[in-house]
């Protein structure tokens, strides 16, 4: 009887080392994301979208004068790019998952912000902006910019 107690406890062990034994419930689930992943995503982003707001205040003035194609060319790029990065955020909270409850209420405002920056078409600076002196392309570009400042930044400072 021993013999075959033992027997058993020793095939059970070598299925559960191989692989052949039966997948615990949660086998393939991957563990749940952490504060910290959330947080590497933000720090990466966040630099670009505060050098994005930091230098927009002249491009407002210059997109309403039409001073320089130049200039207006850079505030569309910017605009773009502060865009970018926060869909960017909004794809790669996605990714990570579930957030932890200290953090879910930013994850759901940032995913909610990048989700209304990529679906909104009056915000999407590089379809609006084929004419950079345009009207559609200065209302494009200052709603991206206005919605960065006035939203976006104080979600990361949160």
């Amino acid at each position: 009887m021993k013999r075959l107690a033992a027997t058993a406890a020793i095939t059970t062990a070598l299925l559960a080392v191989t692989g052949c034994a039966e997948p615990t419930p949660h086998a393939n689930e991957e563990p749940p994301a952490t504060i910290g992943q959330f947080a590497s995503v933000i720090a990466r982003h966040d630099k670009p979208i505060r050098d994005v707001v930091d230098e927009s205040s002249g491009c407002l003035l210059t997109m309403l004068l039409g001073d320089s194609d130049v200039l207006a060319q850079r505030c569309v790029d910017s605009a773009g790019e502060g865009r970018f990065e926060v869909i960017e955020i909004k794809n790669r909270f996605g990714e990570l998952g579930e957030a932890p409850a200290e953090l879910d209420e930013l994850v759901q405002r940032m995913i909610h912000g990048g989700e209304h920056l990529a679906t909104t078409e009056d915000l999407d600076v590089r379809a609006n902006c084929v004419e950079v002196g345009s009207d559609e392309c200065a209302t494009s570009v200052s709603s991206v910019l206005r919605a960065l400042e006035e939203v976006i930044v104080p979600e990361l400072d949160a």
